[in-house]
């Protein structure tokens, strides 16, 4: 029998059967996720047949001969444990309490990240919700392992309850994750549990007039009871911790004496009120599920413009977080007319309530009060819905906004000030001063290093002169160079940190202060004051320089993506001959100049002006409210120097037989209304095609993954082209008679060189800058992996793609013409580009050689086509890049890694990538979906442009100005001087006149010969 019973003997967590054989009784329960039943306690293993008559009859197992004497967790209950350990991914706690009893064992809890919060669960960090030592309050899942149970903290009621700061005060909590200590004013951050729940327990105990056992409950919280408290709205806590009972083994808490600091309760007066005008609101947004949908148009408007009014601006910042993204996702709700979805998150209001702070509680107060204005303007209809809608909300409103503001929140701190003194010169040294010189101390210490590393690299074998004495001085100036440059580099170095340190103003305590102080306390709060004044708030400092650091980043990529412009122009210029160079060059000028207009005034809205459908954007024509939290001005002109690429694509499929009013019309058209429609698809928030996607409901699960553009800007551009090639033609003697095709060749492979290569160092911020910020750390692999390491990723592999496209292209063509071709190996090397764009962030490197392997042979292949349909494009525009765009497409499907994907667009673990990488193929066939959209999109809005311009005879120009050439015919002169222009011998024999559109500026007189 002794035998059996150690074979039966169990501890909690041991597998006591299954569940289809067994049901759990004492000691025991059951596991939905895996259909077992374990032990929740320690003893013996005992099973129990089902009665004869008995509906279910499974056996009952259950635990028996335990010898505990106290409470045991089990899951489904609420207990109180210290956190002893916290960890990057879970915390450890001992649990010390069941309930309201104490445990007589002991018992270990696991809080895992993803049990912190029941929101947001990606964006949680470990550190910034517990500390050693928090008392907190959670709910157990289940067991784990060793006899560890997991712990959830994820509802408001539950989280840290006391907490001790680093002078070993009470912390006080502010908000749901933030708690402060009463002596230094520093905040910390924790998961803290709502202040509100705890007192309506209390005042459910009072409520049945059980005076006795409430004041027993408070005192074992070390609280007042509620008779104790101040009939004012300001109530005091004491700043002592809870007292829970610990084994003999655990060091006791620190008990102080009591001292009271005075903070609003969650639950006062007015937040109560507040609560209840809310309910109310919730009930009014109760209505049938096709209401709104319902409702005449110019009300949908009035509904929208209510959105708009509710989730304009800061919200995020305004109200908090998680009240902001239920403002913003009820504006989406009424922008699409979900009546359901919009009672469904007006009802999560009155529960956010009391995690607001009284700034958060205002700004949503006057929210709503301005949106219920614009239900008010919709007056009566129905049977008054609305107008009730109204009422209620602007009562609601008010009930907020009436909340007394915290002062504390308000105040901006000081702001200290050094004035520096050279002679009769004083300068005013502020913070921000001395971060702006501390950046330009430390670009000025890279430049001089980088300097006197290209000095000392000069062999001194290289430095020949014709007597010693000149050898001797050159060795003397070298020598003095390198010393001036490297210590230009040390005082560069020196005075960056000195002025950081000056700058920075870091938070102190007194209890850091207390061992340098001979232990008095009274001393170290006074010169902790005292330095606290001068270094506090660093990381809000550091959060400012964080944005100036992206902000700065993304102005630099701007700017060299705007140098692209210049390569385009060089790589036209280059392609076309030489009578039509002026009209090519001018061309991309007014790309840049009619695009910059007409982003500014519809592009930019039509792209990201959000909140806004899937479709198209709606905010922001003309930059109006800009700045916003969704983009600043660096990302307006970042955004804008992309629109212009797409036009310049277009620009080159059509050069050298197209009239200027033409570029005109379809340049401000392609940038202001068709390429934003397209982006707002694939990089909007709001998009229906886009990977990052704020709604998380993604294409396929996934979304289209085209990262810096391979669809939205290079197939955009070259299908363009590809239509107004199409239906203008091909030029004056590009095939003969028998259709064999003749070339054309550009006049200048030196201009074309020299624009490859300012689009290859342009490139550099096309892809590299889509990243938008570069100080961001991605906490999977170290300190040293982050955002950073991406970019420079990114960097190589387009680098790698476009260097093997070259390569493939010069040898590829040497197969097929027999010679090697420089202006074939620049396309090539561009097609390359064009393709690995689009995965550019989310492939390896040696996915990027074959990118850019296969990306040559598109190109040569859409060149063969092209010659046997006789299409005539002087750029190669629309087959290097919509082809090769479409390609890049097809290869972010095939190619994209897990790991990078995840970085990249996070927020989605199990987000589908590369079909070759094991990711399947739903990220395929969302690139795919992208590719016929975007070929459809193009088609149906340029080319019925393109051809009502062609039969407005304001496409093409005449065939006799196309043989002369636009510079002399339109243009005014040529473009290269051979000649002086005084020698009228030498003048061309033609005379500029006056020409309107549609006539034929020389005749119908060809020139001889032709």
């Amino acid at each position: 029998m002794k035998e059996r019973e150690e074979e039966n003997f169990v501890t909690p967590g041991d597998i006591l059967g299954k569940a289809l054989e067994l049901k759990p009784g004492y000691g025991a329960y059951f596991s939905s996720h895996d259909k077992t039943i374990y032990a929740s306690l320690t003893g013996f293993r005992s099973i129990t047949p089902a009665p004869i008559d008995s509906d279910d009859q499974r056996a009952t197992v259950e635990v028996k001969g335990h010898k505990s004497h106290g409470p045991v967790p089990e899951p489904g209950v609420v207990v109180t444990a210290r956190v002893t350990k916290v960890m990057a991914k879970m915390a450890s706690a001992d649990i010390v309490c069941v309930g309201p009893k104490s445990v007589k064992e002991k018992f270990t809890g696991i809080i895992r990240q993803q049990d912190v919060r029941a929101t947001e669960i990606d964006k949680v960090e470990m550190h910034s919700s517990f500390r050693p030592g928090d008392i907190v309050k959670a709910l157990v899942l289940s067991l784990g392992d060793a006899r560890a149970y997991y712990l959830s903290t994820a509802k408001n009621e539950l989280g840290v309850v006391s907490a001790e700061s680093a002078t070993g005060a009470t912390m006080v909590p502010i908000s749901w994750t933030e708690m402060q200590c009463p002596l230094t004013g520093q905040t910390e951050q924790r998961k803290v549990a709502k202040i509100d729940a705890v007192k309506k327990k209390l005042q459910h105990l009072f409520s049945f007039g059980n005076q006795k056992m409430a004041t027993t409950s408070l005192s074992a919280l070390n609280l007042l009871p509620p008779s104790k408290f101040s009939s004012s709205r300001s109530h005091s806590f004491p700043q002592t911790p809870l007292h829970i009972p610990s084994s003999p083994n655990q060091r006791p808490l620190k008990s102080k004496s009591l001292r009271t600091i005075s903070f609003a309760l969650a639950e006062s007066s007015d937040s109560s009120k507040s609560i209840e005008r809310l309910q109310e609101l919730a009930d009014c947004f109760v209505l049938p599920a096709d209401y709104f949908k319902q409702l005449p148009n110019d009300l949908r408007l009035d509904l929208n413009d209510a959105a708009f009014d509710l989730s304009n601006g800061t919200v995020k910042d305004e109200c908090g977080e998680e009240a902001g993204e239920t403002l913003l996702n009820i504006s989406r709700a009424w922008e699409n007319a979900e009546t359901s979805v919009s009672a469904a998150l007006v009802s999560k209001l009155p529960q956010l309530v009391g995690s607001l702070t009284s700034n958060n509680k205002s700004a949503l107060g006057k929210r709503l009060v301005s949106a219920s204005r614009r239900f008010q303007a919709m007056g009566q209809y129905g049977q008054d819905e609305l107008q009730m809608i109204a009422k209620v909300m602007n009562r609601a409103g008010k009930a907020l906004s009436q909340i007394p503001v915290s002062k504390v929140a308000d105040e901006e701190p000081k702001q200290e000030t050094r004035v520096l003194k050279f002679g009769e010169l004083q300068v005013e040294l502020t913070p921000e001063k001395a971060y702006t010189g501390a950046v330009i101390a430390f670009f000025f210490g890279i430049l001089t290093w980088q300097v006197g590393q290209g000095i000392q690299r000069i062999p001194e074998s290289s430095l020949e002169y014709a007597n010693d004495n000149a050898l001797l001085l050159a060795k003397s100036l070298r020598l003095t160079l390198l010393s001036i440059f490297y210590s230009s580099t040390f005082l560069s170095a020196f005075a960056s940190v000195g002025l950081v340190l000056l700058a920075g103003q870091l938070n102190c305590s007194a209890a850091d202060l207390l061992p340098l102080l001979g232990g008095s306390a009274a001393n170290a709060t006074a010169a902790a004051a005292f330095l606290c004044t001068r270094f506090n708030e660093v990381s809000t400092r550091l959060d400012g320089a964080k944005f100036a650091i992206d902000n700065t980043y993304l102005l630099f990529s701007a700017y060299l993506v705007f140098a692209m412009q210049l390569g385009f122009a060089m790589l036209c210029a280059g392609s076309v001959r030489a009578k039509n160079t002026m009209n090519i060059m001018l061309t991309n000028v007014l790309d840049a100049a009619a695009g910059g207009l007409s982003y500014y005034l519809f592009g930019y809205a039509f792209a990201f002006g959000g909140p806004s459908n899937g479709f198209i954007g709606k905010h922001f024509f003309g930059l109006r409210d800009f700045p916003s939290p969704a983009g600043d001005y660096s990302f307006f002109l970042y955004q804008w120097a992309f629109a212009i690429a797409a036009a310049g694509i277009t620009s080159g499929s059509i050069a050298e037989r197209t009239q200027f009013v033409a570029y005109l019309i379809y340049s401000s058209f392609l940038t202001g209304f068709v390429y934003p429609v397209v982006s707002h698809w694939v990089w909007s928030g709001d998009g229906w095609a886009g990977a990052a996607k704020a709604d998380g409901n993604f294409l396929f699960g996934s979304g289209a993954i085209d990262f810096a553009g391979s669809g939205v800007v290079h197939m955009v551009g070259g299908i363009a082209g590809l239509w107004g090639a199409l239906i203008e033609g091909p030029r004056i003697g590009r095939f003969d008679h028998s259709g064999r095709s003749v070339a054309l060749r550009g006049h200048s492979a030196s201009l074309v060189v020299l624009g490859t290569f300012l689009l290859w160092f342009g490139w550099y911020g096309f892809n590299p800058g889509s990243f938008l910020a570069i100080a961001k750390s991605y906490d999977t692999r170290g300190a040293y992996y982050g955002q950073w390491s991406a970019v420079g990723r990114t960097a190589v592999t387009t680098t790698l793609a476009g260097s093997t496209a070259a390569l493939t292209t010069l040898f590829g063509k040497r197969l097929l013409v027999g010679h090697w071709n420089v202006i074939d190996v620049c396309n090539g090397l561009l097609g390359g580009f064009a393709a690995i764009t689009s995965g550019c962030s989310v492939v390896e490197p040696w996915a990027a050689i074959i990118c850019g392997f296969v990306a040559s042979w598109v190109l040569i292949g859409f060149n063969k086509l092209a010659e046997k349909v006789k299409y005539d494009d002087p750029l190669e525009a629309a087959q290097l890049h919509g082809g090769c765009g479409a390609w890049g497409l097809l290869f972010t499907g095939l190619f994209a890694k897990k790991a990078f994907v995840n970085e990249v667009y996070p927020g989605k673990p199990d987000r589908p990538h590369g079909l070759l990488m094991g990711g399947g193929g739903r990220l395929l066939g969302a690139q795919i979906v992208q590719i016929l959209v975007i070929i459809g999109w193009v088609t149906v809005t340029m080319a019925p442009l393109f051809w009502v311009l062609h039969k407005l005879r304001l496409l093409r120009i005449s065939s006799d100005d196309e043989m002369a050439g636009m510079d002399v015919t339109r243009h005014g002169g040529l473009a290269y001087i051979y000649h002086d222009q005084e020698d009228e011998n030498t003048l061309p024999h033609f005379k500029m006149t006056r020409i309107e559109p549609g006539e034929t500026p020389i005749g119908e007189r060809r020139q001889q010969g032709v």
